[in-house]
């Protein structure tokens, strides 16, 4: 319900935790209908309704089950869903009936991570980025560049406290990458920016 990350290859994850996470497909199912005039709803897609209602009710996803951010103490579904409806009440209309909304269909993202790059300048020995070019079908791949600014505005509009600038790779190896991001603060003052960096190339003090 909080956070979204989208890599460079348009794949979402709700979480970062094990290889079933991918839970649709941000190129596909968002930026390429809206170039044909369509519009999808792509934070409520099947995968990720399916995931929240598995919280809701306590049937986890082998992805939930197997979460090593999980507390040691175990929360009652009922709880869970009660901290759900208190997060998203005051992101919801003002007299949303909250015992009869769709909890499954509804988020409130605090935090989304996007990647245009997952190309580095290392080789680092435990980066799927480096060392899985027969495996990796999503290996050193740019984000489309003709939709990068669809994608910036279509995350301003969930109103996150913050925005993420690297899922994988080096994000400053992109080539625009300080044009886009200067320009994004310009216009959403509002959203914090993180920028993950592994700090090795060379950087002028702007």
């Amino acid at each position: 319900w909080t956070f979204m990350q989208v890599h460079a290859g348009g794949m979402m994850q709700p979480c970062a935790v094990g290889p079933d996470t991918d839970l649709g497909d941000f190129i596909l199912d968002y930026c390429q209908p809206l170039k044909r005039g369509e519009c999808r709803d792509v934070l409520n897609n099947p995968g990720l309704r399916a995931v929240r209602e598995g919280l809701l009710t306590g049937n986890l996803r082998p992805m939930c089950r197997r979460c090593f951010f999980m507390s040691d103490k175990l929360i009652p579904t009922e709880e869970l869903r009660n901290k759900v409806k208190d997060f998203l009440r005051p992101r919801l209309p003002a007299g949303t009936d909250m015992d009869t909304v769709d909890l499954t269909r509804t988020c409130g993202l605090e935090e989304f991570a996007i990647s245009f790059t997952n190309r580095c300048n290392l080789r680092c020995v435990y980066s799927v980025q480096s060392k899985l070019a027969g495996s990796n079908p999503y290996f050193k791949m740019d984000f489309p560049d003709e939709y990068i600014d669809d994608a910036l505005e279509f995350i301003a509009a969930q109103k996150p406290k913050m925005l993420r600038t690297c899922v994988e790779g080096e994000a400053t190896v992109h080539k625009r990458w300080r044009e886009i991001f200067t320009r994004f603060h310009d216009k959403h003052p509002e959203i914090a920016l993180r920028m993950t960096t592994n700090f090795s190339r060379k950087f002028s003090s702007e």
